[in-house]
This record gives C-alpha cells, structure tokens and sequence, in this order.
C-alpha cells in the first residue's frame, strides 16, 4: 500500500512541474518568468562556487561580517539606529493625525 502511495505521489509531482513547464512555456511572460528563475538559480551557484572556494575571499568578508554581528559590533549599533528612525517616523505617521484629531477635531 505504502509503494502505491509514494507511485501516486511521484505521479501527481510529475504531472505537476509538467503543467509548470507547459505554463511557463506557453507565452512571452512564462518566458520572462522561466528566464528569471534560471538567472536566480545561475546566480545563486556562481556566489555558492565563490564561496566554496573563498574566491575574492568572499568567505573571509562574510564570516568577519557574522562575528561582528553576533559580537554587538559596529553594523549592529548602525542597524538599530536606522530600523529605530524607521519605526519612530512610521509611528509619527499613523499616531499623528490621531492626535491631532482629539485635539483640535470633535467639536
């Protein structure tokens, strides 16, 4: 029972990355989207390469970049200020018109 099921499965995913190919290739916009895709996975094996073999010595940069972050380093303090500016002038935005509303409006 168990084997039919996992035949069934394999058979329904099957069928579906083939719906997904005929899709993707059926006009200019699958194309577009296929293209996209093939470019993210393309560009997503070249940096796992140079990061493999520390090309560039991207694989230096990233892990002095990580302690940094997990030490509290400089990146964290410049991160937490931004999001914080970024967080107070959102509130302002939504809170204000709120205020201003109870102070002036009503009457």
């Amino acid at each position: 029972m168990t084997h039919n099921l996992a035949g069934l499965g394999g058979t329904a995913f099957g069928a579906g990355v083939t719906f997904g190919a005929v899709a993707l290739g059926a006009s200019p916009v699958g194309w577009a989207a296929a293209a996209g895709i093939g470019i993210g996975i393309g560009l997503t094996a070249t940096f796992d390469y140079f990061y493999d073999n520390n090309t560039f010595g991207i694989q230096d940069k990233l892990d002095k970049a990580g302690r940094s972050w997990m030490s509290g380093g400089v990146m964290e303090k410049k991160l937490q200020v931004i999001f914080s500016r970024i967080l107070v002038s959102r509130l302002q935005a939504v809170l204000m018109p709120l205020i201003l509303s109870l102070n002036y409006g009503g009457s």
